[in-house]
């Protein structure tokens, strides 16, 4: 009967201490994620040359506690720096490269950065071994602040040729805070007549 209890007992403190860790981890999870800086990885542009940089260590920390492997968020990282680079340094159709970011409204940059990675990780989540990558992304937009989120209402609502247009438009010096921008979205939307079934 003893023994009984014991094993009982024993069992009790493995969920404990399960318990505890899986509350902690999940702290961890939304303290970092709150963080609207870029925690998982960058992309700058010095000197001349753009520079993707991943951090592995929070990927690494990040993907386990979303349940997901480290490699296919690392892809979703990867794939949102590309983004900032296509955005960042994109050639038009006239050859013209622009040399700066949209400062003035991070919810922008980082908006169309999302934007793109969620075209790109639905594309490669079509097929079978893409599936991992678009859970991982699905995962991590949920835990994200706002800024990372804004996209969700543009990939919904707008045509990617109106979201190009608009970046277009506001890398050619119109004013490039997010309201602006959305107005932006509006104006091109009529103007291009494209809205409904995007795919």
């Amino acid at each position: 009967m003893r023994e009984k209890y014991v094993k009982v007992i024993q069992e009790s403190e493995t969920l404990v201490r399960r318990l505890l860790q899986f509350a902690v981890q999940n702290a961890a999870l939304t303290k970092i994620l709150e963080i609207d800086e870029d925690i998982l990885g960058t992309y700058n542009f010095e000197d001349g040359v753009g520079r993707v940089r991943l951090y592995w260590a929070v990927i690494g920390f990040v993907s386990q506690s979303l349940g997901v492997k480290p490699e296919d968020l690392g892809m979703v990282v990867l794939v949102h720096e590309l983004a900032h680079a296509y955005t960042h340094l994109g050639v038009d159709a006239d050859g013209r490269i622009w040399s700066k970011f949209f400062h003035e409204d991070r919810r922008i940059l980082e908006g169309l950065a999302q934007y793109y990675t969620d075209a790109v990780v639905n594309r490669i989540g079509g097929q079978s071994e893409g599936l991992g990558i678009k859970s991982a992304y699905e995962r991590l937009t949920q835990h994200q602040p706002e800024t990372y989120r804004r996209h969700l209402e543009w990939v919904n609502k707008w045509h990617p040729e109106v979201v190009r247009a608009a970046m277009l438009e506001a890398r050619n010096g119109a004013s490039s805070d997010r309201d602006r921008f959305e107005q932006s979205l509006e104006e091109h939307a009529k103007r291009l007549r494209v809205r409904g079934d995007l795919f």
